[in-house]
């Protein structure tokens, strides 16, 4: 199995970037768990006041006692004047 992690972007006084993680078999990253997961997080904006955006899509989740057949979710942190912070999840099913 594989696990991939990826970094891009730019660093100065405006802030543009991305990071993307990708494990279609998580016992690699975690012995004992299975599933699938991807995640992404942009940054974009001034370095003072950014926007992050994250996205995470998972699948088969299973961890000890804990397991979930789909999560899909997201947030957003905006620290320009004025912004919000909010959150979601668009899909949970939970295996007993």
């Amino acid at each position: 199995g594989t696990l991939a992690l990826a970094a891009s972007g730019e660093l100065s006084e405006q802030l543009r970037g991305r990071l993307e993680l990708d494990a279609p078999d998580l016992a690699v990253a975690l012995p004992g768990a299975s599933g699938s997961l991807r995640a992404e997080l942009d940054v974009d904006g001034a370095r003072a006041e950014p926007i992050i955006v994250a996205r995470v899509g998972a699948n088969d989740l299973q961890y000890r006692e804990y397991a979930a057949k789909e999560l899909v979710g997201g947030g957003v942190l905006n620290f320009t004047t004025g912004g919000q912070v909010g959150n979601s999840i668009s899909r949970s099913t939970r295996q007993a």
